[in-house]
């Protein structure tokens, strides 16, 4: 094919075991460079710019896909919803000369992990795209960790706490700075990194010298890092979209009382 052009790609959006959709109307955003369609649960981008090559059309799209994908997980839990890769739509601009193909190869679909089964939720719209957020590097790597959390691919609930704690920090110098910049209380931080530094033989990141007990975590603990850990990679998320907007602050009125 000479001259191509990558009009539209498409995608199925599937739906985990947690997360079942009753006849939503679809959904369209427009962005930048395309727009996107769900219907039914088959997925449209229409590039509004020129892109020669399938790879370079979905490296622009799938960052969003994946930002859409992470926001439903952080409220419904792991692979909630994913958009599986189903073909291009490529034209030449150039026609070839008569008897030529003008056939253009399809790309392989992605690989998707398996999730984990929890309560379902049953939805008749589909989960909200990602306005007021984007799937950040440090959004990704804070998902990742919590993610096997999660399904049990073994990571402890204080390792993936103390990792996004010092991920925020590590932006930002220092545990006040980072409560400022992304508008999170200090004493949630605080005490995000009293339980991370706590748990028993099973669940404590390590033992600290001169530690003589280790003491388990309580099970409102334990529901405490599980509702401030999501929390705080939305809420990373929701400043790597907008990190001028005054966001409402994180409190611990918003957890459950220790």
């Amino acid at each position: 094919m000479r001259d191509p052009h990558v009009v539209a790609l498409h995608y199925r959006l599937e739906t985990g075991p947690q997360l079942a959709l009753d006849h939503p109307p679809p959904v369209e955003r427009e962005l930048d460079s395309f727009i996107v369609r769900v219907d039914e649960g088959c997925v449209r981008v229409e590039m509004k710019d020129h892109f020669a090559t399938v790879i370079a059309a979905r490296l622009e799209v799938e960052p969003f896909l994946r930002s859409w994908e992470i926001k439903a997980a952080l409220r419904y839990g792991p692979d909630a919803i994913t958009f599986a890769f189903d073909g291009p739509e490529v034209i030449g601009r150039d026609p070839p000369p008569p008897g030529t193909s003008a056939a253009e190869p399809v790309a392989g679909t992605m690989a998707m992990a398996p999730g984990c089964t929890v309560v379902q939720f049953t939805r008749t719209e589909y989960p909200d795209p990602p306005d007021g957020f984007v799937a950040s590097p440090d959004v990704v790597a804070m998902w990742d960790r919590y993610e096997h959390f999660l399904t049990g691919k073994g990571d402890l609930l204080t390792s993936v706490a103390w990792w996004c704690l010092t991920t925020v920090q590590g932006r930002n110098g220092r545990r006040q700075h980072a409560a400022t910049r992304y508008s999170i209380s200090d004493i949630v931080l605080e005490t995000l990194a009293r339980l991370a530094l706590g748990g028993d033989e099973k669940t404590a990141r390590k033992r600290y010298p001169g530690q003589q007990i280790l003491r388990p975590h309580t099970p409102v603990e334990i529901a405490w890092m599980k509702c401030a850990i999501p929390r705080i990679i939305q809420r990373v998320g929701e400043w790597a979209a907008d990190p001028y907007r005054g966001w409402p602050p994180i409190t611990m009125g918003d957890f459950p009382t220790l």
